[in-house]
């Protein structure tokens, strides 16, 4: 019993090194499109002024 635990363990690095490569396979197209559709949202409302880009000027000078 106790060859095969540790037959076992030697094998254990192969599946984490899969696992690992499966997180990079699908975690860095993930960001990229993430970071690439938020560059072009922020594109969009700075052509639209929308969102944050919204120019709202307070009046308080024109009380004069």
């Amino acid at each position: 019993m106790f060859l095969t635990e540790i037959k076992n363990l030697q094998c254990m690095w192969y599946l984490w090194a899969m696992i690992g490569c499966a997180a990079l396979c699908l975690g860095i197209p993930m960001y990229l499109v993430y970071h690439t559709d938020k560059r072009k949202k922020t594109a969009h409302d700075k052509k639209f002024r929308l969102g944050r880009f919204l120019s709202k000027k307070k009046d308080s000078d024109s009380k004069s």
